[in-house]
């Protein structure tokens, strides 16, 4: 069975690009840098600078092709994180998480690198993943987003157009995990790993209704490299996401208690130390270890449900060190 609330494949890229022009038309306000180098529009959300908060929930919004409602709450008093949390609901998960958010595209030349993520890749089309998303027609609009230190210079950009065969209407948001719009980002990405899991799993993601997910919003760290480990240890040790699935509890069993990141033999050290221990390489993880702390499944056929794994606020302050359980 198909997910029920799934849009048209061919407009995700055109969804993300209708962001883009608010971002280009609040760029003051959302301290957005524009410029263009070659026929690529950069939209700078978050370079060497904190950037807004603002801007970091429209990138979020922008890299899942606007089809979650994505929105910040104050912990709970019984809750033992203290941080704000971002929350995301999306009714098209599949869509709004795999074909769009996720970051399946390491992108480098000699002097830079990127993890790419945005609902351009279906254009590009390069990655095992979108396979069974294969589009028909060519959107007017193509945006991706990087998460980078830097914004691509003249090379990087002929490089990435000639990626999409130098179509003119490409936009390329551009974060530091170093900011607010780039942590933002990465802290929405809850869903998106668990669904990646399933995926791992060898799961028929078709069977995913829908899904909500939240995750802790850590301090903005000193460097780069301390962001990213804050950003990941928040989902992997914080993060709670909510599935809702086409399918009885019995063909759920053998999976649901291998979606929670706990199912690693990487989980309870912070991800700092994982990073350097497979010399800062993402794709050298082990990749069980990319998923929330907590996942609920809950059977739209049989009405069961099952929690898997916990939140561990203990190792998330072992990671935040002294400024976990501060205010923001």
């Amino acid at each position: 069975m198909q997910p029920t609330h799934q849009p048209l494949l061919e407009t995700l890229n055109d969804r993300s690009a209708g962001l883009c022009e608010i971002a280009i038309r609040d760029a003051s306000q959302l301290d957005v840098r524009i410029s263009k180098n070659e026929n690529i529009t950069l939209l700078d959300f978050g370079v060497n600078r904190l950037g807004t908060f603002e801007a970091g929930l429209l990138l979020s919004r922008i890299c899942m092709a606007d089809l979650a409602e994505i929105s910040v709450s104050e912990p709970s008093a019984s809750s033992s994180i203290s941080f704000p949390q971002l929350q995301v609901v999306t009714p098209s998960p599949i869509y709004a998480c795999i074909a769009s958010q996720y970051a399946g595209w390491p992108f480098a030349t000699e002097t830079y690198y990127a993890m790419v993520s945005g609902p351009g890749r279906l254009v590009r089309g390069k990655e095992k993943i979108l396979e069974p998303y294969p589009l028909e027609t060519t959107p007017d609009s193509i945006v991706i987003c990087l998460e980078s230190d830097q914004l691509p210079g003249t090379k990087e950009c002929r490089e990435l157009s000639h990626e999409f065969e130098e179509l003119e209407n490409i936009i390329v948001c551009v974060a530091s995990t170093n900011s607010l719009p780039g942590t933002l980002q990465v802290i929405a990405r809850s869903i998106e790993t668990a669904l990646h899991k399933l995926h791992e799993l060898d799961f028929d993601l078709n069977l995913v209704d829908r899904a909500s997910g939240m995750a802790p919003i850590p301090p903005i760290g000193k460097t780069s490299f301390q962001s990213l480990g804050w950003t990941n240890d928040s989902i992997l040790y914080g993060g709670r996401v909510d599935l809702w699935f086409h399918s009885a509890m019995t063909e759920l069993a053998s999976v649901a208690g291998q979606i929670a990141s706990c199912s690693s033999p990487d989980f309870g050290l912070p991800f700092a130390t994982i990073f350097e221990k497979y010399d800062r390489d993402f794709y050298k993880i082990d990749r069980m270890l990319f998923s929330p702390a907590e996942v609920g499944c809950y059977s739209l056929k049989d009405g069961q449900q099952v929690i898997a794994g916990q939140r561990r606020p203990d190792i998330l302050s072992r990671s935040l060190g002294e400024s976990a359980g501060t205010d923001r």
